[in-house]
């Protein structure tokens, strides 16, 4: 869900697409375009786990943690210092819960490094159904489309916010429809 909200803001924000083009592609930048390519194979590994079916190697389930973690980070600290320059109040939520997510992901994966069985767990090796897919997929797009077109927020708004559902509603859903059809 992560992967989808990533390309509906980078599909429709300029500011973003020309902002990554001025920081790795401009002669004066100080980022090597190589850069790119660890988030690009993350963004499509998160696309592909998604819509697969079969069990996750220990490594895979690393991939998609640390995916997971940067969209959070990255979301947060984007959001957040634009919200906090503009004086966005309410919505300065959504930030706090991408660093948090973010901050209890890692804590998480640290404090249970070596537990092979919390890791299977924690990150399901189980698909949910495709009923529950289109379910959570259309949730990340509704919260887009409120952000971004209802409300017409920024950016890094909409982006935490989809990160946000992404990250905590989606997985209540998946649990509750996953959980009831064993």
């Amino acid at each position: 869900m992560m992967a989808v909200s990533s390309i509906l803001i980078l599909s429709t924000s300029s500011e973003l697409r020309n902002g990554i083009q001025r920081l790795f592609f401009d002669g004066d930048s100080f980022l090597p375009p190589s850069l790119l390519i660890l988030p690009a194979l993350g963004l499509l590994y998160a696309l592909y786990f998604g819509l697969t079916t079969g069990p996750l190697t220990s490594k895979s389930r690393e991939a998609l943690l640390f995916f997971a973690v940067v969209v959070n980070l990255l979301s947060g600290i984007a959001a957040g210092v634009r919200m906090i320059s503009e004086s966005n109040g309410w919505l300065l939520v959504f930030p706090i819960w991408n660093l948090a997510n973010c901050v209890i992901l890692l804590v998480i994966f640290f404090t249970f490094a070596e537990d092979e069985r919390f890791h299977r767990e924690a990150i399901q090796d189980l698909r949910a159904n495709r009923f529950v897919i289109v379910l959570c997929y259309g949730l990340v797009l509704l919260a887009f489309v409120i952000c971004h077109k209802h409300f017409e927020l920024h950016w890094t708004a909409t982006l935490s916010v989809c990160v946000t559902v992404s990250a905590n509603f989606s997985t209540v859903l998946e649990y509750f429809f996953f959980s009831h059809s064993k």
